[in-house]
């Protein structure tokens, strides 16, 4: 296993649970202490080690390569041997692991091979989003074949699940989720623009902001943004703000995140959902990865 903290000024102390080949539905403890080593005492014959027993503690866990390449045969050979919660926090790991450059893809690929046999529903869906997510993030890279033609690299990852009987997954968190308006709400939609200053019922709220975005019109995005600046309720603000996160227009969403650095723009406590919103949505993941690379200080400072 591999321990190291991303900053070397704030180490703990840290229980470290794990179970081996010895004992699947055991559970051990070891204690990571603030040097960063720590020794497991386990008998030669071991064949596996899984770290984290328990879904508790904020970190990953990670391997070297003949520890991954352990449990990548574990689960091709007799994966129920390791229960199916140690299962699936094994692929949490592993896709966040891979998300950062920590795990080769192919390795982790490697491990999913076995999906197909994979009977818990869980397990089944914690590999269908990391799937997902590698699917969603070629989004951001065009590939072109012999013939200079574009090549959708989404559809090999859709292939592949496929052969694994596993369906893509969608999106459950709320902070991702741009919410599609309701049938009706144009008329009540262009009602606020011919009156911006009128109130809107607190249940068509959100639809109407929602509607603003989804005619994909400049001068509506505008209009939403601009309403944004004059609320006085910091709830409507709030709504307005984060919803200007759901364009698909690239130049507003490369504006509305440079808005972010400035306080007088976009409040302080719309900045986050915003980029969560704007990291979520196809188009504008690999926006967002830049503009925290570039951002990271300013916005740790604001």
């Amino acid at each position: 296993m591999a321990w190291g903290p991303y900053n070397t000024n704030r180490n703990w102390t840290v229980p470290l649970t794990y179970t081996t080949s010895a004992d699947p539905t055991g559970k051990r403890v070891a204690w990571i202490h603030d040097d960063g080593h720590f020794t497991l005492n386990e008998n030669s014959s071991v064949t596996w080690i899984k770290g984290k027993v328990e879904p508790f503690g904020l970190y990953r866990v990670n391997y070297d390569t003949k520890g991954w390449q352990a449990l990548s045969d574990l689960l091709s050979k007799d994966h129920d041997s390791l229960p199916a919660e140690q299962r699936k926090s094994l692929f949490n790991d592993a896709f966040a692991l891979a998300r950062s450059g920590m795990l080769d893809y192919k390795m982790l690929l490697n491990m999913t091979r076995y999906a197909e046999r994979e009977t818990d529903q869980s397990v089944k869906e914690e590999v269908a989003v990391g799937l997902t997510s590698i699917r969603d993030s070629l989004s951001a890279v065009i590939s072109f074949d012999d013939n200079n033609h574009i090549v959708d690299d989404r559809a090999t990852v859709d292939k592949y699940m496929k052969s694994l009987d596993l369906q893509p997954a969608t999106r459950h968190d709320d902070k991702c989720s741009c919410k599609k308006s309701k049938e009706g709400i144009k008329s009540v939609y262009e009602e606020w623009l011919s009156e911006p200053q009128k109130s809107i019922a607190s249940d068509r709220i959100s639809d109407v902001y929602s509607y603003a975005i989804e005619t994909n019109k400049r001068q509506d995005w505008d209009m939403l943004y601009h309403q944004s600046t004059k609320t006085r309720s910091s709830t409507n603000k709030w709504v307005m703000q984060t919803t200007l996160a759901c364009t698909r227009d690239m130049t507003q969403l490369t504006r509305l995140l440079n808005y972010c650095l400035d306080p007088s723009k976009i409040d302080a406590v719309s900045v986050q959902t915003i980029l969560e919103k704007v990291a979520c949505t196809t188009g504008g993941r690999l926006l967002a990865f830049r503009f925290l690379r570039k951002n990271w200080q300013k916005l740790l400072e604001m």
